[in-house]
């Protein structure tokens, strides 16, 4: 039975004809067309995703990153401000503290998302929870308190929220580039939540307290921890890393000299009692605060400039594909255009043809002279002129 359908079809011509112009032309020009839709359609959709992915991500980094060092900054005064011994200091560092609150403060209010997940601690797990322990963790801190305490909670917070800049989840959209300066961030802040608390603890060294045996091994180990972070963020840093050194941090190796030196001092393994013997009054020299903000808007423009390059790559890519659509439908239209002029000139002129075709043969039926007898006739239709004219004759008026 499907010998005998190929057979009729194939017997014909006329629907052999269409099925070779089917293939040969429509179906091509379909299938180009149909491409060029697909690329346009999935370069705006990676446009889309782009756009939603990273348009924003510079702008949450930033955002975290400002928080992170806004919560240094409150640590560290409120260090200073916990060990504070006279009235005079009080005065002095209460108006700052409250001011670095306040930053805190803008700088979470002025976040846009908040990435937490079930792992992060208890705390973290919403903004409005975070901002609630904040602030009764702040009630609890007075003067002449036991400043150690105070050490942990703002270190852990910072801990956290670094995580949170390395696996910002956009991150999984971005170039490998972009994610190696979220990477180098994120180790940027790490060293900030190790030095920050150096920096804040040479801030009461000895000007205010002299350390124990056990307090200086925490100390020393905030130490050794912030240079290796260092180290590790120096390593990996992505472009070129001739300005960073340790030795920058002239401040920090002296504290520790001096701190490891006390040592040898009167101070006992669990005794905190004051020092007697006179020291020079060291104060933070913000080396370590400087010296991230500085990295940070570095990195910031980075990651602005590749991320603002990612869009305009899929813009121009958008645009490649939106112009082959357009050759495409162009072609298509103008074959089409050639193709209807050429079947109206074809048509035009078989219709004159088919008009001459029956004049002549109007002519010719005038020619022919008046009928015979029967006998004459039929040799008239035996004769072979005269029944190609009548095979003409019908064929033009079958036409």
């Amino acid at each position: 039975m499907a010998s005998q359908g190929y057979r009729h079809l194939l017997l014909l011509p006329g629907r052999w004809k269409k099925l070779n112009c089917c293939l040969l032309v429509v179906l091509p020009v379909a299938m180009t067309l149909g491409l060029a839709v697909f690329m346009v359609c999935r370069a705006k959709n990676n446009l889309q995703q782009s756009r939603h992915g990273q348009e924003g991500l510079a702008d949450r980094m930033y955002q975290l990153s400002t928080l992170i060092m806004d919560l240094n900054n409150e640590r560290e005064l409120t260090i200073l401000y916990a060990a504070a011994k006279s009235s005079s200091q009080t005065k002095t560092l209460l108006p700052r503290l409250l001011r670095s609150r306040l930053l805190t403060d803008e700088s979470l209010a002025s976040m846009t998302s908040w990435p937490a997940t079930s792992g992060d601690p208890y705390i973290l797990q919403s903004w409005h929870l975070f901002k609630a322990v904040l602030r009764t963790q702040r009630s609890r801190i007075q003067r002449s308190s036991y400043f150690w305490d105070e050490i942990p909670f703002y270190t852990d917070v910072i801990e956290t929220l670094h995580l949170w800049l390395s696996r910002e989840p956009s991150l999984a959209l971005a170039g490998p580039e972009l994610w190696r300066w979220a990477v180098s961030l994120a180790q940027l802040m790490s060293c900030l939540n190790f030095l920050g608390v150096q920096e804040s603890l040479c801030g009461v060294y000895r000007s205010i307290v002299c350390f124990s045996h056990r307090e200086t091994f925490i100390f020393a180990n905030y130490s050794f921890s912030g240079e290796a972070a260092f180290e590790i963020y120096n390593q990996n840093y992505p472009a070129s890393n001739d300005h960073l050194s340790f030795a920058a941090f002239s401040g920090l190796s002296n504290c520790r000299q001096s701190v490891f030196a006390g040592l040898e001092y009167g101070s006992t393994a669990d005794n905190d009692i004051p020092c007697e013997v006179a020291s020079t009054n060291i104060t933070t020299s913000h080396e370590v605060e400087r010296f991230v903000r500085l990295e940070s808007i570095v990195i910031d423009e980075q990651m602005r400039s590749l991320v603002k390059s990612t869009l305009n790559a899929h813009d121009d890519h958008l645009s490649h594909c939106a112009l082959v659509l357009t050759a495409v439908i162009v072609y298509i239209i103008t074959v089409l255009f050639i193709r209807t002029v050429i079947i109206m000139y074809l048509n035009k002129q078989a219709k004159h043809v088919r008009f001459k075709l029956r004049r002549d043969s109007m002519e010719l039926m005038e020619e022919q002279p008046s009928p015979t007898p029967k006998s004459d006739s039929r040799q008239q239709l035996c004769n072979p002129t005269s029944r190609h004219d009548a095979m003409r004759v019908l064929k033009v008026a079958t036409v």
